[in-house]
């Protein structure tokens, strides 16, 4: 089965869900499936590759509004060609209406990919004053995500012929608004485990020794991260040299600049370290150096329905974890028992930290069953069966 998937970001796209699954496995599985997406802002000499099909980048070198005319064309065009049989969009509302309308109009099978709660998210951060956007441009940003949302649970998703979700908590949230459970699918976040299979362990080079706990992820305002940072200055007066790596960074420089302030008012600057973005190899590296790794996700509606990659990234190393009870992590844990569950806050933290790392044997043979549990159930390996089974079902019920 052949099939098109238009995403938001650019290309090659680095997304971990996309590049494992659909690059990777789903062709495994006689699933062909090309991308769309957007050309950097400097174009690259290196001719882009994607191991699912076809790959094709629009926009390189035109302005943003050009960009997005060619983004159209390009799935109007899709929809035009007999050898797709599905159409898929995800996380971009306006390119799913059109899709929506191509793939009915040609006949084809439409599906809408929900990685994130996007329309609500832009709807949050025009309210909350701590983010960083501008007084003039939080109506603007209020009155999109208020529009996209209308157009997603009004008219593209109960049209779609299938939904995939983040997690199942995201599938209840979509299925109360109309839409019939048995169009939705839960798709968490996983592990391509061939990848991480090939790492080594490299510690911090300015910290070749001593106590480390990281957090890999993004370090957006809106995580809250903070709260580690917290708990990083309350272990000073116990455990005192444990020291925290950030690995990551935020989408812009204000986040990144918060976190930065918010340790030296704490008076631990000089133990708490951003690494940027890192090349996932290089990531998982750092983290298996350390000692404990830590998981944090903000409780509420709209990380309550996430699935966070990178508990199953710890656990797939052997990883000591510790992370919050927000709904995916309590499951991922409660399940495999292979790590420290806290309420999430900066004593629950210090805790748990606490205890694995006074007990660094115990934990690391705790950790040590987590790669079991997550070739079981969050392998991309695993997860790319039952995608690849919806893609066939609708493609043969045409």
């Amino acid at each position: 089965m052949r099939m098109i998937q238009f995403v938001p970001e650019t290309l090659p796209t680095h997304r971990a869900d996309v590049q494992a699954l659909f690059a990777r496995y789903l062709p495994r599985l006689g699933i062909t499936n090309d991308i769309v997406g957007y050309a950097r802002t400097q174009p690259s000499s290196v001719p882009l590759e994607w191991g699912g099909g076809e790959i094709v980048a629009v926009g390189a070198g035109q302005r943003k509004l050009l960009a997005h005319f060619g983004f159209a064309a390009t799935l109007f065009n899709a929809g035009m060609r007999r050898d797709y049989r599905l159409l898929q969009v995800r996380d971009m509302v306006w390119a799913g209406l059109l899709g929506l309308i191509v793939a009915k109009l040609t006949g084809k099978r439409f599906c809408y990919w929900m990685s994130f709660l996007m329309s609500e998210s832009r709807m949050r951060r025009a309210r909350d004053r701590s983010e960083s956007v501008s007084a003039l441009k939080r109506p603007l940003l209020f009155a999109k995500g208020w529009l996209e949302y209308q157009l997603l649970y009004r008219l593209i998703l109960p049209q779609a012929d299938h939904v995939f979700t983040q997690s199942a908590a995201m599938s209840d949230y979509v299925a109360g608004k109309g839409i019939a459970a048995a169009r939705l699918s839960a798709v968490p976040m996983g592990v391509d485990l061939e990848r991480v299979a090939a790492i080594t362990p490299q510690r911090w080079p300015a910290w070749p020794d001593g106590p480390v706990v990281c957090y890999l992820g993004a370090l957006d305002r809106l995580r809250g991260l903070e709260v580690l940072i917290e708990a990083i200055a309350q272990l000073q007066q116990t455990l005192p040299g444990v020291r925290l790596l950030l690995i990551g960074d935020g989408s812009h420089p204000p986040e990144r600049a918060f976190l930065e302030q918010r340790a030296a008012e704490l008076g631990v600057g000089d133990v708490v370290q951003i690494t940027g973005w890192l090349p996932s190899e290089q990531a998982w590296s750092l983290v298996a150096a350390c000692d404990v790794a830590l998981s944090y996700v903000p409780r509420g509606f709209l990380f309550d329905v996430s699935s966070p990659t990178k508990l199953a990234e710890y656990l797939s190393i052997g990883m000591p974890s510790v992370a919050n009870d927000s709904p995916d992590q309590a499951v991922v844990l409660g399940d495999s028992e292979r790590g420290w569950l806290t309420d999430g806050s900066a004593d629950g933290f210090v805790k748990s930290i606490t205890v694995a790392l006074q007990q660094p044997a115990i934990a690391r043979l705790r950790a040590a069953a987590g790669r079991a549990y997550i070739e079981q159930h969050r392998s991309y390996a695993r997860l790319a069966e039952g995608v690849a089974e919806t893609y066939l079902r609708l493609a043969g019920a045409q």
